[in-house]
């Protein structure tokens, strides 16, 4: 059957993640293993090496294979699937393929995808807000460069937890105001950010909005 390891929904893209995989064949303890095809190379670093002793004790065998496996840093953000094709010389598993999933988020996130509200009266405006996640920066700066005219963006930090401020995670809370009287019809335009970190110096805030006359 297919091995597949989930790396998580939260995998920083400056940082990378790595997972392994033990090995261990009853009726060919010296079979061999390698990599035949990796669908993403530029992404999934792999090793493959003996299991040391202390593994093979914790394990309860004799000999085995370990196979790492590293999501390597990069710019690239999303989910992802990759395929690993492992060979063997064992008969019986000529062939194994192992899947690594996960998610890649970069320093500075938003808990939605885009600014969404389609149900806003003309007369009464609306306060839609987000939340940005920021990781590795203390505080961080937002300075708006483009926006629809008639709307209004600010920022505020939210308080962060013990754990969170010791591991550099903050949250700030993205407030965007559609003020009464603002003109009916569709907007879906981006909002424009800079911010003053090295690793995402711009945000793209999609909006999609309807107000309704």
């Amino acid at each position: 059957s297919d091995l597949v390891r989930d790396l998580g929904p939260e995998i920083s893209n400056a940082e990378g993640a790595s997972a392994y995989w033990a090995f261990q064949s009853p009726d060919k303890p010296d079979f061999t293993i390698e990599v035949q095809s990796n669908s993403q190379p530029g992404l999934i670093e792999t090793l493959i090496k003996n299991l040391s002793e202390e593994e093979c004790k914790a394990l309860g065998v004799k000999k085995g294979k370990r196979f790492d496996v590293k999501v390597k840093p990069s710019g690239r953000i999303g989910k992802f699937r990759e395929e690993l094709v492992l060979k063997t010389n064992h008969p019986k598993r000529p062939e194994l393929r192992v899947y690594v999933i996960g998610k890649l988020v970069g320093p500075i996130s938003m808990n939605q995808p885009s600014i969404f509200n389609h149900q806003i009266h003309r007369d009464q405006g609306a306060v839609l807000s987000a939340i940005l996640s920021v990781r590795g920066q203390e505080k961080t700066k937002f300075e708006v460069l483009r926006k629809p005219e008639a709307l209004q963006v600010r920022f505020e930090p939210i308080a962060p937890s013990s754990s969170a401020a010791k591991a550099k995670f903050r949250q700030y809370r993205m407030i965007v105001t559609v003020p009464p009287g603002t003109k009916s019809g569709t907007i879906e335009e981006s909002i424009l950010i800079k911010t003053d970190n090295p690793r995402a110096e711009q945000l793209k805030v999609p909006l999609d909005l309807i107000i309704l006359g």
